[in-house]
């Protein structure tokens, strides 16, 4: 894949200096929260417009984990310039198929000790991000 950071420049919001501000995590991107906001800030990376902001954070790596994508990868083809619809149908490495195969995963909520850290109000519960699901042994989710 080649890097096309014209592209990623007219796509990028410029997080330097309190101009603009990476999507709210509970927005969502292909039915994930978090993704729209990682999306965002890695764009601003690539061009040097990150400000305090951090692409791969604690958060991102706990979304990138959650949707099975590495994030090398990730960045790379963020690099290419692609659009936020072109990023929603990245490849699912677990499944060989597109986004669509993730909505069955996306009513898992992700949560965690990252999200607690970053998403203020979040601790203790989920703040409203994610669908209420019955507990995972009642779904015949093996426990891991």
């Amino acid at each position: 894949m080649k890097e096309h950071l014209e592209k990623v420049q007219l796509l990028a919001r410029d997080l330097r200096d309190g101009k603009e501000f990476p999507r709210s995590p509970r927005e969502t991107l292909a039915g994930y929260v978090l993704a729209a906001r990682a999306l965002d800030k890695c764009r601003a990376d690539l061009v040097g417009w990150e400000g305090e902001y951090h692409s791969n954070c604690p958060l991102d790596q706990t979304w990138l984990r959650f949707a099975e994508l590495d994030y090398g990868a990730y960045r790379l083809f963020v690099a290419t310039g692609a659009t936020d619809d072109e990023v929603a149908g990245m490849d699912c490495e677990a499944c060989k198929e597109t986004v669509p195969c993730r909505d069955r995963c996306v009513e898992q909520p992700v949560t965690g000790p990252a999200l607690e850290r970053s998403v203020p109000g979040t601790a203790g519960n989920d703040g409203g991000l994610h669908r209420r699901l019955p507990p995972a042994q009642s779904r015949g989710v093996p426990l891991v």
